[in-house]
């Protein structure tokens, strides 16, 4: 814009010069009229060129001051958000970072038997110990003689009441199996690992059976603890022949989900039999109380016997008064005028019927 208004003044600088050198021509009094004039709209003209000039510089950094502002602004909630989201992403990154230490750590576990039987343990413990009462289970138990011979410790032993008596719990899965299953590259592969799980499950199924359902000291089934609901379900789902040899050696596979079905009803048998001891000890003490009714019955009959015989006692007592009495009142019959009978029966300490008479009504 600036440079249209330059070629203007240029254009019109020019048409001021041509006009001098034609007013050159002309006479030189015109000449120098024309001169003036021309300076004076030269002067007119350069000052209102500045005038525009100054204005559109103003309305220019004006312009400039507030774009700049502007995006300066921008500049910076972009930069905070970009601060904000640089924050997410090393936090993001922290937890990545840490998730796969976890995964390592747990594929270190995985890979160690008894580092993985240590994690069953643990997640089993998670889910027993917040369902039951601590008199209700005890972890890492030791059992009697079983089929193998010497005391056999138990991952945990759930302490039902007879009957069906205490339920073991084994935790230690043989994952190898199905680790191969997972990792298996073709169908080949597959079916070597299925086979593989199939055999591993099979011979745990048998040990679990042998070492820890003891006749008479534990019931007569256990449970076999898997840590993971995947495994639960590709068992369930591929290897038809493993569940029906569990069923039929009364070793039950659950997963953790189930698990927590088990502890539930668990729960309500012990609230069954705490139920039963209340009942029971109601009816021992209605036992008492009954006797207790049955002595105080004898009781109230023996004192019913010695009040009848006290009026017995008393009716005999007042017949035999009456007859004392009559006795002395025929004697007053007599003949009053003897001398020799002339007694009152104050005298001889008898009182007459007419004044006995109330005290025995009273």
């Amino acid at each position: 814009m600036i440079d249209n208004e330059l070629y203007l003044v240029l254009i019109g600088m020019a048409c001021i010069v041509g006009l001098f050198i034609y007013m050159h021509r002309t006479t030189k009094a015109q000449s120098a009229e024309y001169m003036r004039d021309a300076i004076r709209q030269l002067v007119d003209a350069r000052k209102e060129i500045s005038e525009r000039l100054e204005r559109q510089s103003q309305d220019l950094a004006t312009t400039i001051q507030g774009g700049i502002a502007k995006n300066t602004e921008t500049a910076v909630k972009t930069i905070g958000s970009l601060r904000e989201d640089l924050g997410k992403i090393i936090d993001a990154k922290d937890h990545i970072t840490t998730l796969s230490q976890n995964i390592t750590s747990l594929q270190g576990v995985l890979s160690n038997r008894q580092a993985r039987g240590a994690f069953g343990e643990i997640q089993l413990e998670d889910i027993v110990k917040p369902a039951l009462a601590p008199s209700q289970f005890r972890f890492q138990a030791s059992l009697g003689r079983s089929d193998r011979g010497g005391t056999q410790m138990v991952d945990c032993l759930i302490l039902l009441p007879d009957a069906p008596g205490p339920l073991p719990v084994d935790s230690k899965f043989p994952l190898e199996g199905y680790r191969a299953l997972c990792d298996a590259p073709d169908d080949a592969a597959a079916a070597a690992a299925r086979k593989r799980l199939t055999g591993d499950v099979s011979k745990h199924l048998g040990d679990i059976a042998s070492k820890y359902i003891i006749p008479g000291e534990t019931a007569d089934l256990a449970l076999m603890f898997l840590p993971s609901e995947a495994v639960y379900a590709e068992i369930h789902a591929s290897l038809p022949e493993v569940v029906e040899q569990s069923q039929k050696l009364r070793v039950y596979m659950v997963s953790p989900t189930t698990m927590m079905a088990v502890l539930t009803t668990v729960r309500a048998i012990f609230r069954d039999v705490e139920m039963q001891k209340r009942t029971r000890e109601v009816i021992r003490r209605l036992g008492l109380i009954a006797k207790d009714v049955e002595r105080l019955d004898q009781r109230a009959d023996k004192l019913e016997r010695h009040f009848k015989q006290a009026n017995g006692d008393v009716l005999q007592v007042r017949t035999s008064a009456n007859k004392i009495v009559s006795g002395v009142e025929r004697i007053q019959a007599l003949d009053s005028k003897d001398p020799a009978i002339d007694v009152m029966p104050s005298e001889l300490g008898i009182e007459s019927r007419s004044e006995t008479s109330p005290q025995q009504g009273g």
